[in-house]
């Protein structure tokens, strides 16, 4: 694990004492690694080494270690949302954008990738078996706020009464989208942005040079799965200029022109929600660039875009624009017409015109 000390310590605590809660819930923001600590943390579960175990860690290299590892183990169970995308391996979410900002007390919607019922039922079904070859089964849900709401009910009598052998470990971004009920029947594990120089770190021990790996690291903002899956493959970063080049873009329009845009936008709902995350971030970065907190802005790769707009329009056009940027994700997951929520959208944010007076 790269960060996340406090959170490594309480679960290697309860391996050591013997005191393991039956449901952990791992909270915090998409790409910061926690699968790869839900993973870790079943492949110790499942370790056959028990010198190891009792040490709250995993070999590495018995068979449990292996197969739990590439996810082969018979006594572990991955879940993981239909539609989501492919995990860096070992287990650092793949989700490639910035964190998306979740409507205030909303249930999901149904646009979202989903965990379905028929996956938790099937879940159940396994669990009602012992374990094959170890002592528990083990069961990680990479995005439990993703489960619509007939599997997080289905979900909830296992929560409830969950067989002695069974340890669930859930990872959500917060627990907006949870039940209450789901919530208090788990051991909260909160998990928060890796600093940068252990972003850097990281990054330079797989091999990056120092100054990309400086460059990775102020532009992941401590996500440290975003840094590495970054690091890797290039179109990443490819995607994301792309995405966030269509601000400066949408500014300099027309009218005509931004509903142009929209509807080119709309062309591709599956890639709206990271799109809109991506653009909060920036109307974040041109309010701080335009108070002088030039350490604190993430998108180093737009500063002369950041700059233009800080000095072209006013806080409160800027702000603005965020909140707007952030009520159209929220109407996206809300099932809005895409192409009408980008259109309010792009005519909501400040033109050419509206300077600081």
């Amino acid at each position: 694990m790269v960060g996340h000390a406090a959170a490594v310590r309480l679960l290697q605590h309860g391996l050591t004492g013997g005191h393991l809660a039956h449901a952990y819930l791992l909270l915090g923001p998409p790409n910061i690694g926690k699968t790869t600590l839900a993973l870790a943390f079943a492949q110790a579960l499942l370790c056959e080494d028990e010198t190891a175990r009792a040490a709250g860690r995993a070999c590495g290299v018995c068979a449990g270690c292996r197969k739990a590892r590439d996810r082969s183990h018979p006594d572990l169970r991955v879940i993981e949302p239909e539609g989501a995308a492919d995990e860096e391996s070992p287990a650092i979410e793949g989700r490639e954008g910035a964190p998306t900002t979740r409507g205030s007390g909303k249930r999901k919607a149904a646009s979202r990738v989903q965990v379905k019922i028929e996956t938790v039922r099937d879940l159940q079904r396994d669990l009602a078996l012992r374990p094959y070859q170890a002592a528990r089964r083990v069961v990680v849900i990479t995005q439990a706020d993703a489960m619509n709401e007939a599997a997080e009910n289905a979900l909830l009598k296992t929560l409830e009464e969950p067989p002695s052998y069974a340890l669930l470990i859930l990872a959500a971004e917060d627990t907006e989208h949870l039940l209450p009920t789901t919530v208090s029947r788990c051991q909260q594990v909160q998990l928060g942005l890796v600093p940068a120089s252990l972003v850097i770190d990281a990054l330079v021990e797989r091999g990056v040079e120092t100054s990309e790996a400086q460059r990775l690291a102020r532009l992941s903002g401590g996500r440290i799965g975003w840094a590495i899956n970054a690091a890797r493959d290039p179109s990443i970063l490819q995607r994301r200029a792309t995405a966030l080049d269509h601000v400066p873009r949408a500014l300099a329009a027309s009218r005509a022109e931004r509903l142009t845009i929209a509807e080119e936008l709309a062309k591709r709902p599956d890639v709206l929600p990271d799109l809109l995350a991506q653009w909060q971030g920036w109307w974040r970065d041109a309010l701080l660039t335009q108070a002088g907190c030039d350490a604190w802005v993430m998108s180093v790769d737009q500063s002369a875009a950041l700059r233009q707009a800080a000095s072209r329009h006013t806080t409160a056009n800027l702000a603005a624009a965020l909140r707007a940027t952030r009520q159209a994700a929220d109407e996206l997951e809300r099932n809005a017409n895409p192409r009408l929520a980008l259109e309010v959208l792009l005519l909501s944010w400040p033109q050419a015109g509206q300077g600081i007076g």
